[in-house]
């Protein structure tokens, strides 16, 4: 389309423009091509190629030609980044912005190479020591009992800490309904199965030092499998339900675990999957240096976007739905996730009253071309998932497809470096508070992960997984958004604190992200000029992240008087075991390097020490003259053992 010398649309030619062309002929040119007028692949990558497409989009090969496009045959980023993993495995590399572009297959083909000695060498690697699991005791185990140990992933550390503050959340509570009722013995056999096979439903974490890491045992703990004694458990039916802390599943792994406690009621071999353990261990040793370059530039300037100050205040969860039908979603080369965030990007800026806005997405985070030749992440036993940045910027004239755009091109470019940790990105590569968490989480979920098909079980018995429900904090004050495409439309859910948001101001939200997405404004000035009142970065140095009253009392920051020596000496040494900076003694932790992970790891260590500290008194109470005031004026008891 006709631009100015900036870049931007030339608005009085594009009207002359349009009324110039054949809209008739450039609406066919998007249609898919018969199937009568498809060339079959000629050379062996064009087949390559084809045999991947059809496997990851499931569409039959004789419904593939050298004319085919990724996009219209239904692919999306996550898909491109599958079918780039599956052809790299084929030695073919194939750049990811090929398959997300208005191209064919063969245009495709033409912008690959071959897998040489040198491209398919492994990725430069930092110095990892490597565990010894006689230096993480377990208690009631013993160290034969240990199979395996390794650091905890940045996401999974966050999970576990944002978890203690929050008891009820990132818990994922479901089951599985038998047609007709299943034998409760062979349940047990099949969980216990399962169990043994999947390492990471084995898994406990510990501290040690300034990190958290993740211990598999050999054999499951004796309360992981427990008979029901509700009201219900004297019926004859059989409802297994399962209980399982996020830090140990994503949706991919999720589904693995049901085919395979089915195949093991059934009697069929279970799956074979990749290691979580060893995922975890080669993307420690991937070299950071590169990917953080990457992050510092994309973030340089930037400041998180909140629609409400952060905080984190006890209330009730509560959801707004929207639902928007898929055929106005369609826009060439433009993935639906993408258009998405673009429309929420917008209403961050306006509510927010800014025009450089800062969100989260949550990552798949399987398919990282550094890794995908020497290991199949799509069958990882575990939450490979992650969380990423996404900044949206916006500018007088610039259209909505523009903007998604932007954001398309920012995503397919952060790609390779998806795998470095939300707080690795915010010490190394931003300025950003430590303390500071996101005002907005984004997860853009693939419809093929979790579906509604039921699993054969043998004997003519299926069953059928019940609704998931796995909630986020409800103390925090950030918006989460569920977006899910189904056959015929995309539903968001639209996940809120009722001590953060009322009810009609997120669907004020949600009928303005319908509105972008159905109008797609050729000039996003009005909406970017009509800004609201909202808040913008941290509304103060220290935000609160602790929990409620139902924590440790929060206490003076003046040393009292009388605390004797030996309660500041233990401070002084928790504080050096988790590798915080010693300062000033009214220093917070967010001020000496810590962050809430690091809070985390000082009530654990309070705990080696003798001290129940928690998580949240850790935070409501964050200096080292504060901590030592809480040890000894509530007169905490010391535990025994």
């Amino acid at each position: 389309m006709p631009v100015v010398t900036s870049g931007k649309l030339d608005r009085p030619s594009v009207i002359a423009w349009v009324q110039s062309q054949d809209m008739d002929a450039a609406r066919g040119a998007l249609q898919p091509s018969a199937a009568s007028a498809l060339t079959a692949p000629i050379s062996n990558d064009e087949k390559t190629m084809r045999s991947v497409w059809a496997s990851v989009l499931n569409v039959h090969e004789q419904k593939i030609g050298r004319e085919s496009n990724f996009m219209v045959l239904g692919g999306d980023s996550i898909a491109a980044m599958r079918a780039a993993g599956m052809c790299r495995r084929r030695s073919l590399v194939v750049p990811l912005q090929a398959l997300m572009q208005s191209l064919s297959l063969a245009e495709v083909v033409s912008q690959c190479e071959e897998v040489t000695t040198s491209s398919s060498a492994l990725p430069p690697t930092q110095p990892y020591e490597i565990p010894v699991v006689s230096d993480f005791p377990v208690e009631g185990f013993s160290v034969i009992d240990i199979e395996a140990v390794a650091e905890a992933t940045d996401a999974q550390a966050s999970i576990v800490a944002l978890g203690e503050l929050d008891r009820h959340a990132l818990v994922l509570k479901t089951g599985l309904i038998f047609e007709p009722p299943a034998d409760v013995a062979r349940i047990k056999f099949a969980c216990a199965q399962v169990l043994q096979t999947h390492e990471i439903l084995r898994m406990v974490f510990t501290q040690k030092g300034p990190r958290l890491y993740q211990i598999v045992l050999r054999r499951p703990v004796d309360s992981q499998i427990l008979p029901d004694e509700g009201p219900h458990s004297q019926r004859n039916d059989i409802l297994p339900q399962f209980y399982i802390h996020h830090a140990l599943y994503d949706a991919v792994s999720l589904g693995m675990m049901w085919n395979d406690i089915a195949a093991a009621y059934a009697g069929r071999e279970l799956s074979c999957g990749t290691s979580f353990l060893e995922w975890a261990c080669r993307l420690t040793q991937l070299d950071h240096l590169e990917a953080k370059s990457f992050w510092r530039a994309t973030l340089k300037g930037s400041q998180l976007t909140y629609l409400v100050p952060p905080r984190q205040t006890p209330g009730t969860l509560k959801q707004v739905e929207l639902r928007v039908p898929l055929p106005i979603l369609a826009v060439p080369g433009l993935t639906t996730a993408n258009l998405f965030k673009a429309a929420w990007a917008l209403v961050m800026g306006r509510e927010a009253g800014t025009q450089d806005v800062i969100f989260a997405e949550v990552l798949a985070n399987r398919y990282d071309p550094s890794l995908s030749a020497s290991i199949n992440q799509e069958t990882v036993r575990g939450p490979c998932m992650n969380t990423n940045p996404v900044r949206a910027h916006f500018e007088p004239n610039m259209t909505f497809v523009a903007l998604a755009a932007q954001l398309q091109e920012q995503s397919l470019a952060a790609a390779s470096f998806a795998y470095i940790g939300y707080r690795t990105i915010q010490k190394d590569c931003t300025d950003w508070p430590l303390n500071s968490l996101f005002g907005s989480v984004v997860n853009f979920q693939s419809p093929h992960v979790l579906g509604d098909e039921e699993l054969d079980l043998g004997d003519s018995i299926t069953a059928r997984m019940m609704p998931p429900a796995a909630s986020p904090p409800s103390r925090s004050s950030a918006l989460w958004t569920i977006v899910r495409p189904t056959d015929e439309e995309l539903v968001v859910g639209f996940n809120f604190s009722s001590a953060a948001f009322d009810e009609e101001k997120v669907k004020g939200f949600a009928g303005q992200v319908e509105d972008l997405l159905r109008s797609k404004p050729s000039d996003i000035s009005p909406w970017i000029s009509k800004a609201s009142h909202g808040f913008r970065g941290q509304t103060s140095k220290s935000p609160s992240l602790a929990a409620s009253s139902d924590e440790q009392t929060c206490v003076s920051q003046e040393f009292i008087e009388e605390t004797p020596e030996e309660v500041r000496l233990v401070v002084m040494e928790v504080w050096k075991a988790v590798g915080l900076e010693i300062k000033e003694d009214h220093a917070p932790i967010f001020e000496c390097g810590g962050d809430t992970v690091t809070a985390l790891l000082l009530s654990r260590q309070y705990r080696r020490q003798g001290y129940n500290l928690t998580i949240g008194a850790v935070l409501a109470n964050s200096s080292r003259q504060a901590q030592a005031n809480l040890l000894f004026r509530s007169g905490m008891s010391q535990l025994s053992g």
